[in-house]
């Protein structure tokens, strides 16, 4: 479907209109209990929303809006030179790492953008030319069948690659599935129009268990559909991007407070930032809703891939361990002994991989991080090649390319571990928490 006629449709006509006139008031009134401080927030309005937009993940000391606004704009800049200028995979892949810390999903991204480096930046302009086509037959190469991905983490991506392309993750779909429903509402509809089933996704939380946020905007007949990784989540990003710049451009639109923010990108991301701090929980606007789904496998286990062999394989965090899919369980005191014994052996100086089962059970191997696995756990030293692709994505471990060798080297990131000097004790606890209280955010 193109954009305009998606926009000609009487239903997104209505609901454009209908927006737009309600940035302003009390339609919007939100509030929630937040996890990770344990502090409440709450807006009068959408307008009210944007102004009360925080985002800590950045590292920044400040973490409202115009600090990230600037954050953005340095991440867009080194994407699209990365792809435009140079068109190099290298200077691609680590500018998208980069947006990927920036959004906290490192988890389950960093591993895929790591292992299909190669034609990365051709793949990223083909991506980005599909979606600024501005109709959705055009991202037929995104069918499942294709090598390409395209989910929360890519979103981000694009958002900074494309013209005019918001960044839809689980909050933003929330929210914009809390306004539809309020419209259809409002407006005497009872089911949920096709057109408007804008695709709702959980927080992250652990396998099972009932998340405490709620994100599906479902009340009473009006439905939404889980949100799929692929085509159909690159279809709704563009429409929700149509709709939301369409309502920025309504006579409503244009006489907001949005209208005062300047040029219509940065009005764009401000409505986005509103729709992302009320999606983050839906309670006390939809308590009336039946409980929360419980995080399903997929999206519970994050996707990863050994670096020598570029195999697949899952893994989640816990309190206080990691777990392989059908696999080991790397455990934080196992992990301390480990990076200890790395630490004590190599300071600041890159490590090898160092893990064939038959010389590092036999003391014949050099040192390195299956060795030093081997060494803390008495477990089978290859475990370590899923450990090294983890620690990586993770953003514990940074890669070092050294000349004269293809063998995979890294050196600790110490600022990633949580100190300072080498003398610190190492506390993979603490940092498992912390890694936690970020996707608590998501």
């Amino acid at each position: 479907m193109k954009k305009a006629d998606y926009l000609q449709l009487p239903i997104v006509q209505g609901f454009v209109e209908w927006l737009g006139n309600n940035l302003e008031n009390k339609t919007f009134a939100h509030n929630y209990l937040q996890r990770r401080t344990q502090t409440n927030w709450q807006c009068t309005s959408l307008y009210d929303a944007y102004c009360q937009y925080r985002w800590p993940q950045s590292g920044a000391l400040a973490a409202d809006f115009s600090t990230n606004v600037q954050i953005l704009d340095r991440l867009r800049l080194a994407l699209r030179n990365a792809i435009d200028l140079h068109s190099d995979d290298t200077l691609a892949r680590s500018a998208a790492v980069d947006v990927m810390a920036w959004g906290g999903v490192r988890n389950g991204n960093v591993s895929w953008l790591m292992t299909n480096e190669k034609g990365l930046a051709d793949t990223l302009i083909r991506v980005r030319n599909g979606l600024n086509a501005a109709d959705t037959e055009q991202l037929q190469f995104l069918d499942a069948s294709a090598p390409l991905r395209f989910n929360s983490g890519m979103s981000k991506v694009y958002s900074l690659l494309c013209d005019d392309l918001v960044i839809y993750d689980s909050r933003v779909a929330a929210a914009l599935g809390l306004a539809v429903t309020r419209f259809c509402e409002q407006q005497g509809v009872l089911q949920t129009p096709a057109e408007l089933s804008f695709p709702w996704a959980p927080a992250k939380t652990a396998i099972g268990a009932r998340s405490s946020t709620l994100r599906d905007p479902a009340r009473g007949s009006l439905h939404f559909p889980r949100l799929r990784s692929g085509r159909s989540y690159a279809e709704w990003n563009l429409k929700a991007s149509w709709l939301l710049l369409a309502v920025l451009d309504s006579d409503a639109g244009r006489s907001s407070k949005f209208a005062q923010l300047g040029q219509l990108a940065k009005r764009l991301r401000a409505l986005e930032a509103a729709l992302f701090m009320i999606g983050y929980d839906l309670h006390g606007d939809l308590e009336a809703m039946h409980p929360q789904e419980a995080l399903s496998d997929e999206l519970a286990w994050n996707e990863c891939f050994t670096k020598s062999r570029s195999k697949s394989f899952h893994y989640r965090l816990e309190k206080e361990s990691i777990l392989v899919q059908q696999g080991v369980r790397f455990r934080a005191d196992e992990l301390d002994a480990t990076l200890t014994i790395l630490r004590d052996e190599f300071g600041e100086t890159p490590f090898p991989l160092a893990n064939q089962a038959d010389t590092v059970a036999t003391g014949k191997a050099r040192m390195g991080l299956g060795t030093a696995y081997f060494k803390a756990t008495g477990k089978p030293a290859p475990h370590s090649s899923r450990l090294a692709a983890i620690l990586e994505e993770l953003g514990l471990f940074t890669r070092e390319r050294r000349p004269g060798t293809n063998a995979l080297h890294w050196r600790l990131n110490y600022q990633a571990l949580g100190f300072d000097t080498l003398m610190c004790p190492i506390g993979m606890r603490t940092v498992l928490t912390r890694l936690q209280q970020v996707e608590s955010e998501l």
